[in-house]
């Protein structure tokens, strides 16, 4: 491969592959994507080979442009045109520090691809495969592969024994349980990889009677289950000039939907969505599309997705298949999932009352999905309540006064709660201004799941303080913190002595209190 300062990138041809753009004069000009604008003032100069942005005032090579627009280092921009114009070998791989579990994985990989094709039961699998509606092709695509069941040896660990590698080494790829012996047996093998198509690690699905249906690579250097995303190199590019992103529920699901011909799906491995996810998602595109199992977890893990992409800015819509059938049954159905996926995506709020309509009417679901309505419409400006509490009246067959007395009933219920949430809150804070020992003795026993960031802060700049002196100096802090929290501490400081208050009996109330409000949300 040339050395990189001799591979010239077309700034037009990587541009325009990503964005819209439109010739003007001898240049092409492009609204640009790193702050808001309504006219065009990104100019691409083809004879020079170079962009700028007259607004912005960013400017550079095809490189610095992904380098700016997926928030990458220059290497790994560069990295990823290799891999996306076919320039990669291992000259450029060997430049990450994690190149030798790239090339380990790799192998794993080859391995399973021919366990797959060249075993006996390795073409069981295929046939399973084959049941289960995946074409061959889609099969070398994807390069699923079948990890044997072995029965008299472990293959696996065999064969790379001879490549040289040690127990250890293959451990730290994730790839062996806590006996030393193969994670994956008798399993359906999927490589999941990251955005320049590096495998990260694994996911094996059980063919045979395992109780554990999915099995993820054990959490490594290179792979957080948390943060991994299945089929991200194969939907980077597509969710980009789609400007959307389909998340279904598992990796059957995003082959289902990808051989239909929905490329831009991806889905996440075992764990609900993200910020870590929505971090890498929000490189490519900030509309997002869920479409997850039509049972109750389903729905659950809907709303949930929901709150995370409200909170981070990322736009937010939903499909809920007929029948409650999942993305690879619906397809598996015949119907066009591509065209039923683009005319039937809606907002989270008729996405429950569809849900509603779709269950049986009982009074039981009814008083179910009122609530969940209830609970997302609590943030929602005053027009958007009143055009969803009408349109639920109307579907339910009540009063419409009736649904808005309800709604405003929940709504001071759980103001309520969290006011006392606040007020438990604060009177810990109190306590542990009050004593240092205090403070070092239940820290820890405050379940930072109930925390928001701006608590978990405080808490932190409290504790950093103490570390320098024994006793609370609120002018001390101050400085130490900018004043950033004077409004916050002010009227803690001010409240009355917290001592007839037990610390334990705070911590465990609050913790209750918290508890409450996370069930009201869930019910």
């Amino acid at each position: 491969m040339e050395e990189k300062e001799n591979r010239n990138f077309s700034c037009l041809d990587v541009i325009s592959r990503r964005l819209s753009v439109k010739k003007l004069g001898t240049n092409f000009v492009t609204c640009c994507p790193f702050h808001h604008e309504d006219t065009p003032s990104l100019t691409i100069n083809t004879q020079k080979n170079f962009w700028s942005c007259f607004g912005c005032k960013k400017g550079g090579t095809a490189v610095n442009f992904v380098q700016y627009l997926d928030n990458i280092s220059y290497g790994e921009a560069y990295k990823k045109l290799c891999v996306e114009y076919g320039y990669m070998d291992a000259k450029v791989l060997k430049n990450s520090p994690y190149y030798k579990y790239y090339k380990l994985n790799s192998l794993i990989c080859k391995f399973f691809t021919a366990s797959l094709k060249q075993t006996v039961s390795g073409k069981n699998c295929l046939d399973y495969l084959k049941q289960r509606g995946i074409d061959e092709s889609i099969v070398d695509e994807f390069e699923i592969g079948y990890a044997p069941k072995q029965e008299t040896k472990d293959c696996l660990v065999g064969a790379l024994t001879e490549y040289g590698y040690s127990f250890d080494g293959m451990n730290q790829v994730g790839i062996l349980n806590s006996k030393k012996t193969t994670l994956f047996k008798n399993r359906v093998v999927f490589p999941i990889k990251n955005e320049h198509g590096e495998i990260q690690g694994f996911v094996g699905r059980a063919i045979g009677d395992d109780n554990v249906r999915y099995l993820n690579t054990s959490d490594t250097v290179i792979f957080k289950k948390g943060k991994s995303i299945f089929n991200l190199d194969k939907a980077c590019n597509e969710m980009r000039s789609e400007n959307k992103v389909l998340i279904v529920e598992g990796v059957f699901d995003v082959i289902a939907a990808y051989q239909a011909g929905f490329k831009n799906v991806v889905c996440t491995l075992g764990v609900s969505l993200t910020k870590e996810h929505l971090d890498i998602i929000k490189n490519y595109t900030k509309n997002v599309i869920v479409c997850y199992d039509g049972d109750s977890a389903g729905v659950n893990a809907t709303i949930k997705a929901y709150k995370l992409c409200k909170s981070n800015g990322v736009k937010f819509k939903c499909c809920f298949l007929p029948n409650r059938q999942d993305p690879d049954e619906f397809v598996k159905s015949g119907k066009d999932f591509c065209e039923y996926v683009n005319t039937n995506t809606v907002s989270i709020f008729d996405y429950i009352m569809s849900i509603y309509q779709h269950f049986k009417k009982t009074p039981e679901n009814s008083i179910l999905s009122q609530t969940k309505l209830f609970e997302i419409l609590i943030d929602e400006p005053a027009i958007t309540q009143k055009c969803y509490l009408e349109k639920w009246a109307s579907i339910i067959g009540i009063n419409t006064k009736m649904i808005k007395k309800d709604f405003l009933s929940y709504t001071s219920s759980m103001n309520r709660k969290y006011e006392k949430r606040n007020e438990l809150f604060s009177l810990i804070i109190k306590s542990f201004l009050s004593s240092k020992r205090i403070l070092l003795k239940n820290l820890s026993d405050i379940n930072s799941n109930f925390l928001t960031k701006q608590e978990k802060k405080l808490l932190n700049a409290i504790y950093k303080h103490f570390k320098k002196q024994t006793v609370f100096d609120y002018t001390n802090f101050n400085t130490e913190t900018n004043g950033i929290y004077r409004t916050r501490i002010e009227p803690i400081i001010n409240l009355q002595d917290t001592q007839e208050y037990d610390i334990v009996d705070l911590i465990m109330e609050f913790t209750n209190t918290c508890l409450k409000i996370r069930n009201s949300s869930q019910k």
